[in-house]
C-alpha cells in the first residue's frame, strides 16, 4: 500500500477494538543513498518493505508513506503492541541487506500511538509522528509507544493547516522545533525516555554504522 490506501483502508475502521498506529523510519537513510546512490537507496528500500511483511500479521496493515517511513496499523492494545514492534525493530537490524552495492546494515526507529474507540485518524497520526521524533531524539533503533494516557503538552503553536495532510505537516514541524524529551538510565540499564505522552523501549543498537 502508498499513502493514499493506508488512509483509506484506516479510514473504513468500523470496528470497536484498540488499534495502534505506528512509524516506522529507516535510521541514516540519507547517508546510504549519499553513498551509494539512489538506485541502491531504493534496493535497500524494498528490501525493509519486504521484512516487514514478513513480520506482521497478514491482516495488519503496512503501507509506504513518505519516503524512508513506513506506516503500520495493528488491531492491538499496548501491551501486545509494544513487544512486537521491537521484534520488528530486532528482524530488521538482524542482518544487513543486501544490495547490488553490497550489504548495507539496517536499523529502525519507530513512533507509535493507541487509536482508541472515537479518536479521530488525524490526531492518532499526528501523536504517532510526535513519537518517532521522540524515537529519533532518544538514539537510533528505539520504541516510543504513545499510550493515550495524557495529553501533549508544551506543543510548538501551529497554523500550518489540519485533517490528514495537516496532521503529517504537525509531525515534520515539531520534527524541526525539538520536542520535550529526557533520557534517564535505569537500573536494568535500559534507557527511557520520559515524555508527555509516551515511554522509550528499548535501547540505541551498537556495534558499527548504522542505517
Amino acid at each position: 500500500l502508498n499513502r493514499r490506501g493506508a488512509i483509506r483502508s484506516l479510514g473504513a475502521r468500523n470496528d470497536d477494538g484498540e488499534r495502534v498506529v505506528g512509524f516506522l523510519d529507516c535510521d541514516l537513510f540519507k547517508e546510504v543513498n549519499d553513498e551509494y546512490g539512489t538506485d541502491v537507496g531504493d534496493e535497500f528500500l524494498q528490501a525493509i518493505a519486504g521484512r516487514l511483511r514478513h513480520s506482521m500479521p497478514a491482516h495488519d496493515t503496512v503501507a509506504r508513506w513518505d519516503g524512508d517511513e513506513f506506516l503500520v496499523a495493528m488491531a492491538a492494545d499496548a501491551a501486545s503492541a509494544r513487544p512486537a514492534f521491537e521484534r520488528v525493530v530486532s528482524s530488521i537490524s538482524a542482518h544487513p541487506v543486501r544490495t547490488t552495492a553490497g550489504s548495507i546494515p539496517a536499523s529502525i526507529s519507530v513512533g507509535a500511538a493507541v487509536w482508541s474507540t472515537g479518536q479521530e485518524l488525524e490526531d492518532v497520526i499526528a501523536r504517532a509522528g510526535q513519537a518517532l521524533y521522540a524515537a529519533k531524539a532518544a538514539g537510533r533503533g528505539m520504541v516510543v509507544l504513545d499510550e493515550g494516557k495524557a495529553p501533549v503538552a508544551e506543543e510548538q503553536a501551529w497554523d500550518g493547516g489540519s485533517g490528514l495532510a495537516g496532521a503529517h505537516e504537525r509531525f515534520l514541524h515539531h520534527r524541526g522545533h525539538g520536542s520535550p524529551i529526557s533520557v534517564v538510565e535505569q537500573p536494568a540499564g535500559q534507557s527511557m525516555a520520559a515524555t508527555s505522552h509516551g515511554r522509550v523501549l528499548g535501547e540505541p543498537q551498537g556495534g558499527g554504522e548504522q542505517c
